[in-house]
């Protein structure tokens, strides 16, 4: 009744209902094909066409026009066309790089990204799309261990791909306006989690992402000196946590990222690193527990991180990594921490 009202209000006379090929629509368009080029999670042109989703004006029109067709097609009278669905965040070309456009609070917000094309932006979103899509491939609902792990990954590699393109950004400006808001448009994920809050999500989801960043960009090169960089399960914490006498209480599910030496059985902790994406959260969170136990060391910026390490005598390390905002902080590899 709704879609009814506003072909009448276009000026329309005649609205065609019916299936694809009902409508005359070509009834061999791949429908994960069309998903793909609007940037939509799996599912959304079928629950459309089922009914299950009522789409704004904006996406039909963009429908239309990857089958070739115009408003005018849908209501006798309309006119005009919309090449784009109205997202919660895109970008448009401007001199020497692009602006990336996004809802901040009640206004709304640009980010000037130099020397970045729409072309690479695109790649991005796409790398967060494609990954959230195995949701839908697996059929992993949102309680499911796996979409911890999907969800994960998918967020972890569109930020790296985003460094990759853009190695002079601000780090943290490509988490915040960019990741954060990229993983918030509804568009990005399967249809089926279309109604889920994506703000929540993002607290625990954008975490666990932050860890997985920070393992896969320093793990190598720590490596390389014999120090392991790893997101451990609970089993092996324990273990770690029982070959050493820390002489207080160490909670292992507060131990976020660990720094170990050896392997297997002789692998022994020596350090432990808190990741946070806030100075708000180290405060709130790591430094009462830090303070009855540990000893403030230093504290420095290292590429898109900020350390924070503590330690006592003869005990393991502890270090905080806070995303670092705001300024411009180059990725220039890993920097030492002095203890």
């Amino acid at each position: 009744e709704s879609l009814m009202d506003l072909c009448a209000d276009l000026g329309g006379k005649v609205m065609i209902l019916g299936s694809p090929m009902q409508r005359n629509l070509d009834p061999y368009q791949d429908r994960i094909a069309v998903e793909e080029r609007l940037i939509l999670g799996p599912g959304w042109v079928s629950a459309i066409e089922a009914g299950t989703i009522y789409p704004s004006l904006d996406v039909i029109a963009s429908l239309l026009s990857v089958y070739g067709r115009t408003l005018t097609d849908l209501a006798e009278g309309a006119t005009g066309s919309v090449p784009n669905i109205h997202r919660s965040i895109a970008a448009e070309t401007v001199n020497r790089g692009i602006d990336i456009h996004f809802a901040y609070a009640q206004h709304d917000a640009v980010y000037r990204l130099t020397n970045a094309t729409t072309e690479q932006f695109t790649e991005v979103i796409l790398t967060l799309r494609n990954g959230l899509a195995q949701l839908s491939r697996l059929n992993v609902s949102d309680d499911d261990e796996r979409a911890k792990a999907i969800k994960t990954e998918s967020v972890a590699n569109a930020f790296l791909k985003a460094v990759e393109l853009w190695p002079n950004a601000n780090p943290s400006d490509l988490w915040w306006f960019l990741v954060y808001r990229a993983y918030c448009d509804q568009y990005n994920h399967p249809a089926e989690h279309s109604r889920l809050d994506f703000t929540q999500s993002w607290k625990r989801t954008g975490g666990w992402a932050l860890e997985r960043i920070l393992e896969r960009h320093y793990g190598p090169p720590l490596a390389a000196h014999g120090i392991n960089l790893v997101i451990a399960d609970g089993e092996r914490k324990l273990r770690l946590l029982s070959g050493i006498d820390v002489g207080h209480r160490l909670e292992a599910d507060k131990m976020d990222v660990l720094l170990t030496v050896g392997s297997g059985s002789t692998e022994k902790l020596v350090g432990v690193v808190h990741v946070k994406a806030s100075f708000a959260e180290r405060r709130t969170d790591d430094v009462p527990r830090a303070k009855p136990s540990s000893k403030l060391v230093t504290f420095r910026r290292s590429g898109p991180w900020t350390a924070r390490a503590h330690h006592q005598r003869d005990q393991p390390i502890g270090v905080s990594w806070v995303l670092y905002s705001p300024g411009k902080v180059q990725t220039t590899g890993v920097r030492s921490v002095k203890t």
